[in-house]
């Protein structure tokens, strides 16, 4: 039997769990790519499906939609039923999806595709969360988290420069053919290795469901989950639309870059921000200064993205820091999950971490078809010949001035919750 340490809750089953939770975020890290593809082929589906910016936006949307809305039904699912059941239907449903997106021509079906990966998508970071609250401490689930997303950041990284390779090598329904197949093996390797009935026991099968629905009421009531979650969407809007959607047309127009080059500085703000959570995590962990962190963080953010959005420099080296240190710190917000789930003393972990990524991302979302609607209306309409006689900024610079909004609210959100709730626990 191994010993109980500082970093493991168990000691019967830790390297066991350990394996089991490495697969589940390796599926997180697949699901991640899903959310890029459409950064990735922006001028290859404006041209096949003959739509304009903000129904890109839009297209893109339907994803985060249904994944944010699937969060606490997802978490209700997982609290109630076992992992084991779940993930493999999860991994099929998005290799289908992923295999109808590659050999259709209808947008219909693609926006139906995307919602159903959505869907599929919504269970794979709740699981690994909740696989960290069974195995390891609760003053180590900062760092855990931050470790969860670091895979998710590699499934973005992958969705960069080598995924624009493949795609310019193959083209981009050959590549989500190759990903759907992907898809399928997950759902075999998933069934095989999450079948072991030891796994049952980090479930509570006899809660009800009566228990469940009260519990979620007291959890929506709850005004300081509320303003962490609105703080961390606020934080993720960024992120969303510029790093996920609108980044690497920014740079290939205000840079002139190619679009290899631009998707490659996209994946460095997803290394600031695999890097950023484990380590603000397990500094906030150390010194249980989660909100000081945030702030910093916040700061932080917003210095970095003002330097890319304003081209500071031309200087590829600079440039690409800077898209480290803009992922670095907007890394700070997964404290917000590491806070929320020790707000209410609950059973139901992945309810309330389901809530709140719903909120993270329904806010996260809402700014992609605003900035192409702003990106539309500057490019079609006269409102361009005012931007331009002042030569000051063109019009994928202006908006983003929308996303710079939101990294300051957020900022004063924070900064109100430091003052309002100093007695949190950290």
């Amino acid at each position: 039997m191994i010993k109980k340490n500082v970093f493991f809750k168990l000691s019967r089953y830790n390297y066991r769990f350990l394996i089991i939770w490495c697969i589940s975020g390796l599926f997180y890290l697949y699901e991640f790519i899903h959310r890029i593809i459409p950064s990735v082929i922006v001028s290859e589906l404006i041209d096949e499906l003959s739509i304009d910016a903000y129904t890109l936006g839009n297209f893109s949307s339907y994803y985060y939609f249904s994944y944010a809305f699937m969060q606490i039904p997802a978490g209700y699912i997982i609290d109630k039923y076992n992992i084991h059941f779940v993930l493999p239907f999860s991994a099929l449903l998005i290799a289908i999806n992923s295999y109808i997106f590659s050999v259709t021509n209808s947008l219909e079906i693609i926006i139906i595709t995307r919602i159903l990966i959505g869907i599929g998508s919504a269970f794979s970071f709740i699981s690994c969360l909740k696989l960290g609250i069974s195995l390891f401490h609760e003053n180590k689930f900062a760092f855990v988290v931050g470790i969860t997303n670091l895979l998710g950041v590699c499934g973005a990284i992958l969705s960069g420069r080598p995924l624009v390779y493949f795609i310019e090598l193959f083209g981009w329904r050959q590549v989500m053919l190759i990903i759907s197949i992907i898809g399928l093996l997950f759902f075999i390797i998933l069934i095989i290795f999450l079948r072991p009935l030891y796994l049952i026991k980090i479930f509570n099968f006899k809660i009800s469901h009566f228990y469940i629905l009260k519990n979620i009421y007291f959890i929506f009531k709850n005004i300081k989950i509320l303003k962490f979650s609105i703080y961390g969407g606020l934080i993720v809007s960024p992120i969303a639309s510029y790093s996920e959607l609108w980044g690497i047309s920014f740079l290939v127009d205000n840079y002139n870059i190619s679009k290899s080059l631009a998707a490659q500085m996209m994946s460095f703000s997803f290394i600031g921000i695999g890097l950023g959570g484990p380590i603000i995590g397990y500094l906030a962990d150390f010194y249980k200064k989660k909100i000081l962190f945030m702030i910093i963080g916040n700061i932080g953010a917003i210095f970095f993205f003002i330097m890319i959005i304003n081209i500071i420099s031309n200087n590829i080296l600079i440039l690409h820091l800077f898209h480290v240190f803009f992922g670095f710190f907007s890394s700070s917000m997964l404290l917000c999950f590491s806070i929320n789930v020790n707000i209410i003393k609950s059973d139901l972990k992945a309810v309330i971490l389901g809530f709140t990524n719903m909120l993270i991302m329904i806010i996260a979302v809402l700014l992609q078809p605003i900035v192409g609607k702003i990106i539309d209306i500057l490019t079609n309409t006269s409102l361009l010949f005012v931007i331009c006689f002042f030569n000051i900024l063109d019009n994928y610079q202006i908006a983003m001035i929308p996303l710079i909004i939101c990294q300051i609210l957020a900022l004063l959100i924070i900064i109100k919750i430091k003052k309002q709730y100093i007695f949190v626990r950290k």
